[in-house]
């Protein structure tokens, strides 16, 4: 294969609200037309040097899409479906020469398999794409927890319940933007704030000779402007007694949800690099830490609604997060 081929890349997706297209549809990149049973299909044209390639490009063009959708209150979902293909545009077949190996999106194939598959290797020498739409699913049979818990439901707290939709929309978005709800839960989860810094100090004057001591001193500094003084000095007048970290790793201490300090710090540093620079740290293990920190959230939820219904019972089961 060379530099980059066209590839041409369907992908189905669905409403998720009352909202609805009149395909066919044409916007910049991508035409979306009906779906032969139901939803949609956007057909994406990418360039790219491997099917595998090809779809995650198209996959962030139709986010986009769908996402300016979104902006404007409509609601529409990408669907695992077996209608994913991708294919070549137009490919160049490799007629002389060793048999080239499958291009595959999905999975993988091996030698002796792909052997069984295209025995005398036409399929390798037209470049095939190979799709395999495979996906683990797994069947609830008993939901008698869920049904315990909604049995109570006139029962729950504000935050609780507010803490259940977060963990809901966390379970049907992309993982990234998942791991940022499930941050949000974790906030709602966690007990308010306890008394602002200076409240510790006793006396309404000796709070008032401290701010102006600190306010004396930003300011005669003379790399600060009047501005970043009054930033300075405004965050004094806001902090807490207790740091975030400790109070968002009390809550999980309090469920029986095992995390360390740096882990906690570790957390909050991914969601704030996703929410203000997008550089969330996408190798394995941080997928995989991120990943046991919603099991974790979801879990001290359980646990709120577990000590509904016997609140002197041991609540959910207690997973440890990776850091500890």
């Amino acid at each position: 294969m060379g530099d980059g081929d066209l590839y041409r890349v369907t992908l189905p997706f669905e409403s998720r609200s009352g909202h609805q297209l009149v395909p066919p549809v044409q916007l910049p990149s991508v035409d979306i037309v009906a779906a032969a049973t139901t939803g949609y299909e956007a057909e994406i044209i990418v360039g790219a040097t491997s099917g595998a390639e090809a779809l995650a490009q198209a996959q962030l063009i139709l986010a986009d899409v769908l996402g300016t959708f979104a902006v404007q209150r409509s609601g529409f979902a990408e669907v695992h479906s077996a209608r994913r293909l991708v294919q070549l545009v137009d490919p160049e077949p490799i007629l002389t020469g060793a048999i080239p190996p499958f291009d595959v999106v999905g999975g993988h194939v091996s030698p002796h398999g792909a052997e069984l598959l295209d025995p005398g290797g036409a399929l390798r020498r037209a470049r095939r794409v190979v799709n395999i739409n495979a996906e683990a699913t797994v069947t609830k049979a008993n939901l008698d927890v869920e049904r315990s818990w909604l049995a109570l439901r006139q029962r729950w707290p504000d935050d609780l319940r507010r803490a259940v939709a977060l963990i809901h929309a966390s379970e049907v978005v992309d993982p990234d933007v998942g791991f940022v709800l499930s941050f949000t839960a974790l906030e709602v989860l966690a007990s308010p704030p306890i008394s602002l810094f200076v409240s510790a100090i006793p006396g309404l004057s000796d709070r008032k000779k401290l701010r102006e001591s600190v306010r004396t001193v930003l300011a005669s500094h003379p790399g600060l402007t009047a501005t970043q003084v009054d930033r300075l000095y405004n965050s004094l007048s806001a902090a807490h007694v207790e740091s975030t970290i400790v109070r968002l790793a009390s809550a999980f201490t309090e469920g029986g949800i095992a995390i360390s300090a740096d882990e906690m710090s570790w957390i909050r540093d991914q969601r704030g690099a996703y929410v203000h620079s997008g550089g969330l740290d996408n190798s394995g293990a941080a997928i995989e830490r991120r990943n046991a920190f919603r099991s974790a959230v979801s879990a001290l939820a359980a646990w709120r609604l577990n000590a509904l219904a016997d609140p002197a019972g041991p609540g959910a089961s207690t997973p440890e997060l990776a850091g500890d």
